[in-house]
């Protein structure tokens, strides 16, 4: 045999040596990185076709934060798991329950009981095997609010109908410099087609965010004009009530009163109406994490 073809040989041999070393047990971190790429690009693929490759990455490696995960919420995280974000962190200290059933989407007969947070979780690894997702079952207060943003980094998605935690939230935010999405009511409203985006000031007929500008302005220094920089999801339709039940509000929220829905005045809510609501505050989540810093 010549020398050339010889040393050409040797050379093959290392080579297939090399390759056969780098894909052995020793080196499982290449491995499965590879293979976790590859099942997360199979998954996504139609979120990059959409998007870009390039804004798919981006999410892969942009944290979430969506606190409040009732009628809203619940579905602004099955938006963001089925997107490929990397991170979602879902805050909520309640369990579910029966009456959620006409508009959560976890609310299921085999998740009766169990916490919302823990639930959306366990629902979103299922969507998104290499998520990375943390369920922290505990409510925010207005003065709880900085100790729950405490070192996050990313989108934070308010879904919460209690009017001091949600301005205890916002302020929160905006002091720490996050950029945020806010939902206003979506009870008492049966078309999910009249649903905007737009800055919190410019948001109109909806009673809870009106009160949330004004105790923030009041109460946390916001500025009376101009733009508040948080992205708020609302609707123009006017507020529905049934005139065949009893217990049912008329149009007026008391101002002195916390927002949460209850026998005297809580309105009834449609699925389709909470879930567009849901969905297009996922939506102007990834928007904001997909603007150029």
């Amino acid at each position: 045999m010549k020398t050339c073809e010889a040393s050409l040989i040797c050379r093959n041999l290392q080579l297939s040596a090399s390759v056969a070393f780098l894909l052995s047990p020793i080196y499982p971190r290449l491995f499965q990185t590879r293979a976790v790429d590859s099942a997360y690009l199979e998954r996504f693929a139609g979120v990059a076709r959409l998007y870009g490759k390039s804004s798919l990455e981006r999410l892969s490696r942009t944290s979430f934060m969506i606190i409040g995960l009732g009628g809203v919420g619940s579905w602004t995280a099955e938006a963001l798991a089925r997107s490929g974000v990397g991170k979602l962190v879902l805050v909520d200290g309640d369990d579910v329950c029966t009456s959620n059933t006409n508009r959560q989407l976890h609310a299921v007969k085999e998740s009766m009981g169990q916490p919302k947070a823990k639930v959306l979780a366990d629902r979103a690894r299922s969507i998104h095997p290499t998520i990375d997702v943390q369920a922290e079952i505990r409510f925010v207060s207005r003065p709880g609010a900085p100790a729950a943003l405490d070192g996050f980094q990313g989108i934070v998605i308010d879904a919460i109908d209690s009017l001091s935690a949600k301005c205890g939230i916002l302020a929160a935010t905006r002091a720490a410099k996050l950029r945020t999405v806010t939902t206003g009511g979506c009870a008492g409203r049966i078309s999910g087609t009249q649903i905007k985006v737009s800055d919190l000031t410019s948001t109109r007929d909806d009673p809870l965010l009106r009160l949330v500008r004004k105790r923030l302005r009041q109460n946390f220094d916001f500025p009376r004009k101009g733009p508040m920089d948080i992205s708020a999801v609302w609707s123009d339709e006017p507020l529905r009530v049934a005139t065949d039940c009893e217990g049912l509000p008329g149009n007026q929220l008391p101002e002195d009163e916390e927002l949460h829905p209850n026998c005297e005045w809580g309105y009834g809510t449609a699925a389709h109406v909470a879930g567009a609501f849901g969905l297009a505050a996922a939506g102007e989540a990834i928007r904001l994490a997909l603007l150029e810093t």
